[in-house]
């Protein structure tokens, strides 16, 4: 058996534990190493095989507000703003429970890299004892790595306790002199299975699947977001005639969410919502048969059966379907006339599908409140395009809003065509990309075009990772009892496959 290997991940809020669950999934399905993984999680990634250290994900604010435009005075971006306080107070309580542990951490369990998952503060707090703990006691620190979303103008700072930033979507920097750390695109993982989808149910296009990818066709002149809506007009056809489903009937996609939090908020609310559609004055003779619902549960057991409970307890006013598998939610959003879910990474996939949609709210009251007056909006894709594209209901997540929301995208059908040319610029930019060059066959057979491949972005966070394990599995040999040689022998190390630039 190969020499064990431990690698500390840290999921600080209850929405990124799906994420840490799937790379368990595909480190150990990437590599034969014998893992051992601890940290912070939940419920998914503790099923995956992850050792708690004593502080859950649920333990921290649900999905913490970071003003994303350094544009705002710097007051309003470090954790001492009063809007941050919940927040700093439960990263504090969390520090005081893993102080007393990190030195058996390093000392015992002997990590190789250590990644955390959103919550930016919680993070800039860890990695700093982290590094501290590692030059006190004269060893070299693991790789830090980091998966969120950077800011227009990112803080140099980063670069002295964080190795390699994973990022969820492209945002042009405004100042590459102070966006000095390594950085890998690597998208999400529903736009690159969405994509792969379409592709492999089309007519004519399976060739451009790879069972490590697929390949996008691009170019200046050439119109991806036409190329992409025909394959997903087929589909929608198929589908539609395979479920029944008649040109003129309302098709709508709703997503529960991924944790019980976002199950319990929008489950109920949306059912209201519809019912309240039905009675508006402008739907008073549009049939209720002639409204259809597919309802996306999540895929682990536990919310699945929450989900599912909760949506057979609603008194839904039209039929309802509720999808539990991928191939199915995907025929589904493809046939689908607008979309409604919770923030996160679900928005990637309608915006795959071209699917119009709703963005739900369900944070707690006063983050949101702040979210709308520093943000005005919380969805990456939004913020990547610094406008409202998808409209969210923040602080509006109400029956009433939802109804007229409807209403308005179901009156303007050209809505749809509209948020494709707007996102797909942006689409291409933010999807994964792998480093593997394209087989000349496949060049050859699309020469009037050119053809980029797309990876799995847990595919990418897990060869990233690895390729750190084996730098820093390499330089244990060179410690030494300085803490000045051990940072220059990890950073010179680092430095040589493009990571630690700002060192």
């Amino acid at each position: 058996m190969s020499k064990l290997t431990t690698i500390f991940l840290s999921a600080a809020c209850p929405t990124t534990d799906h994420h840490v669950a799937q790379l368990i999934k595909r480190l150990k399905a990437t590599s034969d190493r014998n893992f051992r993984f601890l940290g912070i999680g939940g419920p998914e990634s503790h099923a995956e095989g992850l050792e708690s250290i004593g502080v859950d994900s649920k333990h921290f604010i649900f999905r913490p507000l970071y003003p994303y435009k350094n544009a705002y005075p710097r007051s309003t971006i470090v954790p001492i703003h009063p809007v941050h306080a919940y927040n700093r107070f439960l990263n504090w309580q969390a520090f005081n429970t893993i102080q007393p542990k990190l030195l058996d951490i390093i000392h015992l369990e002997k990590p190789k890299a250590f990644i955390t998952f959103e919550n930016e503060f919680f993070m800039k707090g860890f990695y700093k004892r982290v590094r501290t703990a590692y030059q006190s006691h004269n060893k070299i620190c693991p790789p830090t790595l980091f998966y969120g979303m950077s800011s227009f103008n990112q803080e140099a700072e980063y670069a002295s306790y964080l190795d390699h930033f994973f990022s969820r979507v492209y945002i042009k920097q405004q100042n590459y002199q102070k966006y000095t750390f390594a950085n890998t695109q690597i998208g999400y993982e529903g736009m690159y299975k969405g994509f792969r989808f379409l592709l492999e149910e089309s007519s004519n296009y399976k060739d451009l699947v790879s069972p490590d990818g697929i390949y996008l066709p691009t170019g200046e002149t050439f119109r991806f977001d036409d190329f992409i809506g025909d394959i997903i007009l087929e589909q929608r056809k198929k589908f539609r005639e395979q479920q029944g489903i008649a040109d003129q009937d309302l098709v709508l996609f709703f997503a529960t969410g991924n944790t019980e939090r976002e199950i319990r908020k929008t489950t109920k609310v949306v059912a209201e919502g519809i019912k309240a559609l039905l009675g508006l004055e402008e739907m008073k003779n549009f049939p209720a048969s002639a409204l259809k619902i597919f309802i996306s549960v999540p895929e682990f057991a536990r919310y699945n059966q929450s989900a599912t409970h909760k949506i057979q307890a609603q008194n839904w006013p039209c039929k309802i379907t509720i999808v539990s598998d991928e191939k199915t939610k995907f025929n589904a959003m493809a046939a689908s006339d607008i979309g409604i879910a919770p923030n996160g990474c679900i928005i990637s996939e309608f915006a795959t599908f071209q699917l119009p949609s709703l963005i739900l709210d369900c944070k707690a009251f006063f983050n949101s409140y702040f979210t709308q007056m520093y943000n005005s909006f919380d969805n990456d894709l939004n913020i990547a395009s610094q406008g409202t594209v998808y409209p969210e209901l923040i602080l509006q997540t109400i029956p009433n809003k939802i109804a007229y929301s409807i209403l308005e995208h179901y009156q303007d059908p050209k809505l749809r065509y509209y948020y494709a040319k707007r996102l797909f610029p942006l689409i291409l930019n933010t999807i994964g990309k792998s480093d593997a060059q394209i087989p000349s066959q496949l060049q050859s057979k699309f020469q009037s075009v050119d053809l980029i491949k797309a990876a799995s972005t847990y595919d990418l966070m897990a060869s990233r990772i690895l390729k750190g394990v084996e730098v820093y599995e390499n330089i244990q040999k060179e410690t030494t009892n300085s803490a000045k040689d051990n940072f220059y022998v990890r950073t010179r190390a680092l430095q040589e496959i493009g990571w630690a630039k700002g060192l």
